[in-house]
């Protein structure tokens, strides 16, 4: 099947889940591992590249007072080798003693190989050299090393740097007045020597180093440049800025030449040479890559791992949470015999037996409701039942009083049909007090369902305050572990505090290592190595708060859950029970009505029939009894309407406790048990 890239399709599946308690975890525990993770490599490789810059530019520093220090044991003994000479030669005269003298010179340059000629001059410009000078115009006393000895107050005259004209060999002359102040003598010192002391100096990878005298040209050197040929001995290299230093001061400035270099100076006190080293500042980031690539490889390593280690951290709290909400959205769909199986001993292994401990209590609650119900549909179809019996009773009293209206009615328009009048009328009577014992009867009946159903309903009320109790007594479970949530929570501020407390402690120790110098490296390390520990211990702390953060907003979806859906169903059925009461009680006081009319009808009943024996005794007296018969069917009629609306007052009561019990029966089948 071929690919196909559907951006908005994607965009749907990112933001779905961006919501999701796994991705804010992830991200949250990824952050917490890379950003510090990656701010302490960056500030190791910058300290570790500072701390590389450093040790190379003490290196160099080393280095240069190194050379100044070669510089000036090689230029004192020159100078001591030219004192002894000349304190020599002031025992003799030229050019009386020229044979002497010349002896005395070759001695000198065949007895030390960095001695490439001597001169003694005197002012007339007679001189004596070795080796012999045969240029036949030369005049000693027109030479630099001639007139910078007699300038100076008897002290050592040091010439810049010369190439022998008999050897070929760059070297430095050195003169000196004679003590009778009529000469000067000179030597001319090979640098050679000076020259195999500087290279075994090396300035880095790259770095060049030279001495340079006060023009400016090259002594000698070592390094990358003079390597390459592009700079040799005796060239002018006006690099350094001429300027003096103090005696052992190293200046270092940052200069431009085909890179950006540092350049360091100081001078040799003794020649006022200038010895200068030259490092590309590319060099100490050279140094510095193999740091780089070690701290890559750490925030590698960091990452893989801390990536395992949050899958397996959201395996141990996402499994068990979206079972127990799988089980959740079960129970809210009706299924009170879900069960979470419990594996685990810690917080959530308690919910989950909080949970089931709630199950089973609901079960119980509305296995009770559903059969309290059963019987309250059963009481109110009873009572029903009785009173359409008693509405049919009613209906034949009405008729037969309607009949005795009539039969009163006819008695007054003829007196010879009194007798069958006053016969119908007994036969009438005797139905009505047989209706009114049936209505009696009946009545009773309906007001002993009456008290059963009154009964029923309160158990179901009492029943329902239990489920609200059992429900109330979950959510204070639920709350107590939120409130060991809380407390898990102060326990790991706890910790996060103690891992600034190392922290700080580490700090200190850095401190005091760094200012024990090299004794103090050891404990360095080891403060460095604390410092990381209260680092991760700070982060891991960080990532277990963050943690049961979202284990508390479980929990209070949780309690929103049962003190929503649960507690709402309860409340309907409190209500639906309090409403089935209040309908008792109106069929109670109907039925009260009920009773009294019966009575009632009953006394009239009697009336009639004592009516009925004085016509019969009397005919005299018929009008007056028929009339008597007359109005007492009114009456009986109108108690008869009276009897029939209550008995319909008390169907429809009847049939709204019916409608209620059938609507608390189909609430209770929403559970499975």
């Amino acid at each position: 099947m071929k690919f196909q890239w559907n951006p908005k399709k994607w965009w749907q599946v990112i933001k779905q889940q961006k919501g999701l308690l796994r991705t804010k975890l992830m991200v949250a525990f990824l952050a917490i591992l890379i950003i510090p993770s990656t701010i302490i490599g960056y500030f190791s490789y910058v300290t570790a590249k500072d701390e590389v810059h450093n040790q190379i530019s003490n290196g160099a520093k080393s280095s240069l007072t190194l050379v100044e220090s070669n510089t000036e044991q090689f230029i004192n003994m020159a100078t001591k080798n030219l004192n002894v000479l000349t304190d020599s030669l002031s025992m003799y005269s030229i050019p009386d003693d020229e044979v002497d003298i010349t002896s005395l010179m070759d001695y000198y340059v065949t007895s030390n190989e960095d001695i490439l000629s001597t001169t003694v001059a005197l002012q007339d410009g007679t001189y004596v050299g070795t080796p012999t000078n045969d240029e036949e115009t030369f005049d000693p006393t027109e030479a630099n090393w001639y007139t910078n000895a007699t300038e100076t107050d008897g002290d050592v005259a040091i010439s810049n740097v010369v190439q022998s004209h008999s050897t070929n060999k760059w070297a430095v002359r050195l003169s000196k007045p004679l003590p009778n102040q009529q000469g000067v003598v000179q030597l001319t010192v090979n640098l050679a020597p000076l020259a195999q002391a500087v290279q075994t100096t090396q300035l880095g990878d790259t770095g060049t180093m030279a001495i340079l005298d006060n023009n400016g040209n090259i002594v000698t050197g070592t390094g990358f440049i003079f390597d390459s040929g592009e700079i040799q001995q005796g060239d002018n290299f006006a690099i350094a800025s001429g300027e003096p230093t103090e005696d052992g001061e190293v200046r270092v400035s940052e200069v431009q030449i085909t890179m950006p270099t540092e350049l360091y100076e100081t001078t040799e006190s003794t020649t006022g040479w200038t010895i200068t080293g030259l490092i590309a500042l590319d060099d100490y980031n050279v140094a510095a890559a193999p740091i780089l690539k070690i701290v890559l490889i750490v925030l590698a390593i960091s990452a893989v791992l801390g990536v395992l280690l949050l899958i397996a951290t959201l395996r141990t709290v996402l499994v068990p949470i979206r079972e127990l909400g799988e089980s959740v959205r079960n129970v809210r769909d009706g299924h009170l015999n879900e069960q979470v199986e419990v594996k685990r001993h810690d917080e959530v292994g308690q919910l989950a037996e909080d949970f089931n401990e709630m199950t089973g209590s609901l079960r119980t609650v509305v296995k009770e409701v559903k059969e309290s119900s059963s019987v309250l549909t059963s009481t109110s179809k009873s009572i029903k039942e009785s009173t359409d019996e008693t509405t049919k009773s009613v209906e034949e009293v009405v008729n037969t009083i309607q009949e005795t209206a009539e039969t009163a009615s006819s008695g007054a328009e003829a007196t010879e049909k009194t007798s069958e009048a006053v016969n119908e009328m007994a036969t009438g009577m005797q139905s009505i007090t047989d209706s009114v014992q049936v209505i009696a009867d009946t009545v009773n009946q309906a007001e002993q369902n009456v008290g059963h159903g009154s009964q029923t309903v309160t158990n179901v009320r009492e029943q329902m305050n239990q489920i609200q109790g059992a429900v109330q007594e979950s959510s204070d479970m639920i709350q107590q572990l939120s409130d060991l949530s809380n407390e898990a929570i102060k326990m790991n501020s706890a910790i996060g505090d103690i891992a600034e407390q190392t922290n700080l402690l580490s700090l200190n120790a850095s401190i005091e290592a760094a200012r024990s110098g090299e004794y103090g490296k050891g404990f360095a390390v080891v403060a460095n190595e604390i410092l990381k520990l209260s680092d991760q211990s700070k982060e891991v702390a960080d990532g277990i708060n963050e943690t049961i953060k979202k284990m508390i907003h479980i929990v209070d979806k949780t309690t929103e859950t049962m003190q929503g859906n649960v507690h709402h169903q309860l409340s309907q059925g409190m209500k639906i029970s309090e409403e089935a009461d209040e309908a008792f009680e109106s069929i109670e006081n109907s039925t009260t009505q009920i009773v009294e009319q019966v009575q009632e009808i009953s006394s009239i009943s009697e009336q009639i029939s004592a009516g009925t024996k004085q016509v019969t005794d009397n005919v005299n007296e018929l009008e007056k009894v028929t009339k008597l018969a007359a109005d007492s069917a009114h009456t009986t009629s109108a108690s008869a309407e009276e009897q029939m609306a209550a008995m319909e007052e008390i169907n429809s009561v009847t049939q709204q406790l019916s409608d209620m019990a059938n609507n608390l029966e189909d609430l209770v089948k929403k559970f499975s048990l």
